[in-house]
């Protein structure tokens, strides 16, 4: 579909993305990234919460159109922007997994060494993890076969541009696919009971136990979030191992996919930083227009004082025409008196500033730095 900038750019400041989205038939990130394409602004953080409580939020102009004034949407853009690109596909290749453990790869040994000297828990099971081991969880009797395919993925992973990496700082080993880092873990899967001991029937809240049911059914799960199939099992057609090679399928689409959303939240959180540069602009420049209004009023205050003092010491002057010689502290008076006026007056020292050509600081040296009252030395 196509739809005009301007009633693109009304839309959403109306109706949240996700939302308008559906409306389009295409996704909310789809739709975000042809706002961007086309340099239309989109509501930030927190704008449909501040609508919902009634506080209104600043709308920032349309801007020019860099690529017209006509937008395309079509849902198989918005696909194509969902699904991640370049994934082999490898279901029709073979992956070999070995008949025993006599030369497994260097993790999938760590991990049987480690699996087979663990002590089962109360499940019966045995678990290994950590920066050096695949994170599996299996009962004794599976832990071999866990391993083989375990080696069989680190020996192919190459061949898909990745390879098994040691986990840094008490983080899980990984797959590093392309700079892509994916986890994954191996499980056994099982059942249980609950069970109430005879001895807490009666309890109003009796304490309970779990009987748990091994199947030997091996499960392979990718960990993180990410669009695309996640999990592989063992079944009643195939075992994992010969689901293996869309295991591997899947690492590598599980990265592109981790990839791209990684790349569009970037860039999300990106576009926010700006609009938040933009909107901290916007507020520091109010900011220093209220501070000059402030202060020139201040200053404007100042010199009415002035005008002020200056009409009452004319008055009081007036007033003391023809008078005989006046006391000595009077004179004085009248002289601390015509230096307060002289220091009131903010004319003399804004001219010179102004003549200066003196950078104005939104904060100073306005209003009242420069009618301050001075005191004359002596009083």
């Amino acid at each position: 579909m196509e739809i005009s900038r301007q009633d693109l750019y009304e839309r959403v400041w109306k109706t949240p993305l996700r939302k308008l989205a559906t409306e389009f038939g295409i996704s909310d990130v789809g739709l975000a990234k042809a706002c961007r394409r086309h340099a239309i602004p989109t509501p930030p953080m927190g704008h449909w919460t501040r609508i919902e409580h009634g506080k209104s939020s600043e709308r920032p102009p349309l801007p020019a159109a860099p690529h017209g004034d006509t937008v395309s949407l079509s849902q198989e853009q918005s696909r194509a922007q969902r699904l991640p690109t370049g994934a082999p596909v490898l279901k029709e290749v073979k992956v070999p997994v070995a008949s025993d453990t006599a030369s497994l790869t260097p993790f999938a040994k760590a991990t049987f060494a480690t699996l087979s000297k663990t002590k089962p828990d109360r499940a019966g099971l045995v678990s290994c993890g950590g920066g050096a081991h695949f994170q599996a969880t299996v009962s004794p009797a599976l832990a071999e076969r866990a391993c083989r395919i375990l080696d069989a993925i680190e020996r192919k992973l190459p061949e898909l541009g990745g390879q098994v990496t040691k986990g840094a700082d008490n983080k899980p080993l990984y797959l590093d696919m392309g700079g892509q880092p994916v986890t994954f873990t191996l499980t056994e899967r099982y059942t249980r009971t609950e069970i109430i001991p005879e001895s807490e029937r009666k309890s109003p809240y009796p304490r309970k136990e779990y009987a748990y049911h091994l199947t030997g059914e091996l499960k392979f799960a990718i960990e993180g979030y990410f669009e695309g199939r996640k999990t592989w099992s063992d079944g009643t057609r195939a075992k994992l191992e010969d689901k293996l090679p869309e295991v591997l399928a899947g690492l590598a689409a599980a990265a592109a996919a981790m990839k791209q959303l990684a790349e569009e939240r970037a860039e999300q959180h990106r576009r926010w930083e700006e609009e938040a540069r933009i909107r901290q602009e916007r507020e520091e420049k109010a900011r220093r227009r209220a501070a000059f209004r402030e202060a020139f009023a201040t200053e404007a205050a100042g010199w009415q004082r002035h005008q002020a003092a200056a009409e009452y010491l004319a008055h009081l002057r007036k007033s003391l025409e023809g008078d005989p010689q006046l006391p000595e502290l009077s004179t004085e008076w009248l002289a601390h008196a015509e230096q307060a006026v002289a220091d009131l007056d903010p004319t003399g020292r804004r001219l010179r500033l102004l003549h200066e050509g003196v950078k104005p600081d939104w904060y100073g040296p306005f209003g009242a730095k420069l009618v301050e009252d001075k005191r004359p030395p002596g009083i």
